[in-house]
């Protein structure tokens, strides 16, 4: 190394400069690198030398045998710890193992999987053998709604018969489409009496409708649409009697202008009406006979009956008939009667004669000396006062929405036997109003219509 003053080399180990003493500088420091210095790696981890464990004899140590342990010499002679040891081991072993099986943990004798228990220590766990599968979850299908009481007695398809005795019900399943005629006949007492019901309830029911106090229904079935017949007494009577269903023959035709025929027995006609309104269907010339008529549409549901509606015994009829339907009129006897009549169908031209067979929409008075249908299309909805004063004879009101359904009727809830209705309408819809007599009498009246406001 040279002096920096006077470039003289100094002598090893020398710290001066021997020619002009300047003192001599360290060599510089190595520039920092640039990257830097590498972690040292860490001292292996030295895990401490495990020690003996503490378990007592005769347990096996699963640790590298300690160093040797200088044992003091044991004493000869009895040593009670060598006997109350084991013996307390084997006590707390015993309650553990009673305490496994009281609980069903562990069992003895039972087959695998399968909880074995005495009769005082249920198991709380439920006892399933393991070759006995789980039970499979059923579907869930709800029941239909029970039909009416009684024993099922028979079943059949089409036309049939079965003698009755008590209560009973008979699944009828019609074999043809069409109006069938489900009656009692040949009953030796009591007072038979019918009801049908499908899935949804009672469709048709009758008591005396047949002959006598015999029941009579008349309903149009669907082919293969199961029904079910209850046949039973009317107010607990006994007895028996035949249940006898046929299809309805086939029923004379009438005009669709109608027409006018003589009756001697039971006797069904079809009519399909030349146009829709209200037609009079009545009896005359009946000669002391009780004539009775009854009208069914096209599903054979009864739509209206009468008895004694007309002069004398004879029946009468106003109603109001869609010509696109087809109906039923049946011309029957009331009871066992017999005897002839004639029937009649007409179509009530006087409805159709403007105004004056119709309410006016906001009311108003109307004379009244006959049986007739009046249109009304209330101008307002609230409710609406129909009452008859001034009256010869007994006034007798019904009213009927657009669908013929009854709304009200009444005979004498006026003054004296006057009629009179208060009920609740919409406004701009159709409704019908059948002005008649109580019992096919006679006479005149004064028809008054309003709104209450």
């Amino acid at each position: 190394m040279f002096c920096s003053n006077c470039g003289t080399m100094f002598d090893e180990g020398a710290r001066f400069c021997a020619e002009c003493g300047t003192p001599r500088e360290e060599a510089p420091s190595a520039p920092p690198p640039m990257y830097p210095p590498e972690t040292p790696e860490p001292p292996p981890f030295v895990y401490p030398e495990p020690q003996p464990p503490a378990y007592p004899e005769p347990f096996p140590s699963v640790y590298p045998e300690p160093a040797a342990v200088q044992r003091p010499a044991m004493k000869k002679g009895f040593d009670a710890k060598l006997v109350i040891i084991p013996l307390a081991v084997a006590a707390v072993m015993a309650v553990a193992f009673a305490a496994l099986w009281y609980f069903g943990v562990i069992s003895f004798g039972g087959e695998s999987g399968t909880y074995v228990s005495g009769d005082d220590h249920p198991s709380p766990f439920p006892s399933v053998p393991a070759s006995q599968p789980p039970p499979a979850p059923s579907e869930f299908s709800p029941e239909p709604s029970p039909p009416p009481v009684g024993p099922h007695t028979a079943s059949w398809r089409g036309a049939g018969e079965i003698r009755i005795d008590g209560t009973t019900l008979v699944d009828f399943i019609p074999d043809q489409t069409g109006v069938w005629l489900i009656y009692t006949t040949d009953n030796d007492a009591g007072d038979p009496f019918l009801e049908l019901h499908d899935g949804s309830g009672v469709i048709a029911s009758d008591d005396d409708g047949g002959e006598g106090v015999n029941a009579r229904i008349s309903i149009r079935l669907e082919a293969g649409e199961a029904i079910t017949i209850h046949a039973k007494f009317y107010s607990g009577d006994a007895g028996s009697y035949l249940l006898v269903a046929e299809l309805a023959p086939t029923a004379a035709l009438l005009s669709r202008d109608g027409g006018d025929v003589l009756v001697s027995d039971t006797t069904d006609f079809e009519f399909s009406p030349g146009h829709s309104g209200t037609w009079d269907i009545f009896t005359y010339d009946n000669g002391g006979s009780d004539p009775m008529l009854e009208i069914f549409d096209s599903y054979g549901r009864m739509i209206a009956q009468d008895d004694d509606g007309g002069d004398g015994m004879n029946a009468y009829l106003s109603v109001y008939l869609d010509e696109t339907e087809t109906y039923l009129i049946r011309a029957k006897f009331y009871g066992s009667g017999t005897g002839s009549y004639r029937l009649s169908v007409l179509a009530n031209t006087n409805h159709h004669n403007g105004d004056q067979w119709s309410i006016p929409s906001g009311g108003g008075d109307i004379w009244i000396e006959h049986e007739a249908y009046y249109e009304f299309v209330p101008d307002r909805s609230g409710y609406w006062n129909f009452l008859t004063y001034g009256q010869t004879g007994d006034p007798l009101l019904t009213l009927y929405d657009q669908d013929w359904n009854v709304i009200a009727s009444d005979d004498d809830s006026g003054d004296g036997i006057n009629a009179h209705i208060t009920v609740y309408l919409e406004a701009d819809r159709l409704y019908f109003l059948h002005a008649a007599f109580y019992a096919g009498g006679q006479g005149s009246y004064v028809l008054s219509v309003w709104e209450l406001g």
